[in-house]
């Protein structure tokens, strides 16, 4: 009786150290960001008409994004945990990226999907492309809250959206129900198109 208790005390420590390490494992977020993010541009007759940068929000990537918050704002475990759940929560039924944005040309500067002059999408193993479903664009009053995070972004000129891909299209699409690299986010509008490969 004694040595099942111990056998089960042990088990009992051992998962709770499993599950506080899956949680607060100290990872470089610099790491985690560059290998995560993809640059673009577009040129015309040597001009530039479209500048495009990306993160791919992937489990992995989340999982630092709010190590580094919790370090940064001093978090305790539980916080940390239940903002590790919402961030595992978001990727559950969707594809998820950070955008920032630049065109010189303040007419086609709007990419939101009302204006409908810009389309978003994922392309994986030369099968049919998955629309974005979700275009959200981050106001000037919350870009503090994401300049930290996304430092490729510390300029006025660039516009930011979270951008979201149902993963049921995805699975539609290619017959994966996750995405795994390769693959290609594709931003393409009537001034231009940019191709981002994730590899």
């Amino acid at each position: 009786m004694k040595l099942r208790y111990k056998s089960f005390i042990l088990l009992l420590f051992l998962f709770s150290c499993a599950s506080k390490r899956d949680y607060l494992v100290n990872e470089n977020y610099k790491d985690f960001l560059k290998k995560y993010t993809r640059e673009g541009k577009y040129y015309e007759s040597m001009e530039t008409r479209l500048i495009a940068l990306a993160t791919y929000k992937s489990t992995d990537f989340m999982r630092a994004q709010v190590n580094k918050v919790g370090k940064d704002l001093l978090y305790d475990d539980e916080t940390i945990k239940i903002q590790m759940v919402k961030a595992e929560r978001s990727n559950e039924f969707n594809i998820n990226f950070f955008v920032a944005l630049y065109t010189p040309d303040t007419r086609f500067a709007d990419f939101s999907k009302d204006k409908g002059l810009w389309k978003f999408y994922i392309e994986k193993d030369g099968k049919k492309p998955i629309e974005a479903n979700k275009i959200k664009v981050i106001s000037k009053m919350d870009l503090p809250n994401y300049e930290p995070l996304y430092p490729y972004i510390a300029s006025a000129w660039m516009t930011c959206y979270e951008i979201s891909f149902y993963k049921s299209d995805l699975k539609d699409s290619t017959g994966a129900e996750e995405l795994s690299p390769p693959f290609n986010l594709i931003i393409t509008g009537k001034i231009g198109k940019i191709s981002l490969l994730f590899n």
